[in-house]
């Protein structure tokens, strides 16, 4: 499966949802083709990024933005959603369930688990969320 095609299509359905509150969402990358089993857990997650862009980065602004932007570099597939919100401060993703954070804590489960990748989240000004995933059968853990 395209994956750029699907992102593409949540990314049109996020644009709906980004046009009440003013916010621009920006999404480009190259074509990456990855096997259904990798490619649903992925839109889960990047979905649930862009859900808490939404939700949480942008509370009192009348406007913000998002991007997305897709890789693939050697063997590895790099998914990065940014955002110029407010921040989350420090997280420590193994314990995010506990704090509160069950996106990422879904996310952190998803990437690590299903796709046998890496989750980071870094703050510049706002939120950087960085998926890192083999585009073949290797495991980034090891």
């Amino acid at each position: 499966m395209n994956i750029r095609m699907i992102l593409q299509k949540i990314v049109d359905w996020t644009n709906t949802k980004a046009e009440e509150k003013n916010i621009i969402v920006h999404f480009y990358g190259e074509d990456i083709f990855l096997p259904y089993k990798k490619a649903t857990p992925l839109a889960l997650a990047i979905n649930e990024l862009l859900s808490n862009c939404f939700d949480h980065a942008f509370p009192g602004r009348k406007s913000g933005k998002i991007h997305l932007q897709m890789s693939k570099i050697e063997e590895k597939g790099v998914f990065i959603v940014t955002d110029n919100g407010v921040g989350l401060g420090r997280i420590d993703l193994r314990d995010a369930y506990k704090e509160g954070h069950l996106g990422l804590w879904l996310v952190r489960t998803l990437v690590t688990g299903d796709l046998a990748g890496l989750f980071e989240i870094h703050e510049r000004k706002g939120t950087e969320a960085v998926i890192t995933i083999p585009l073949g059968e290797k495991n980034l853990w090891k």
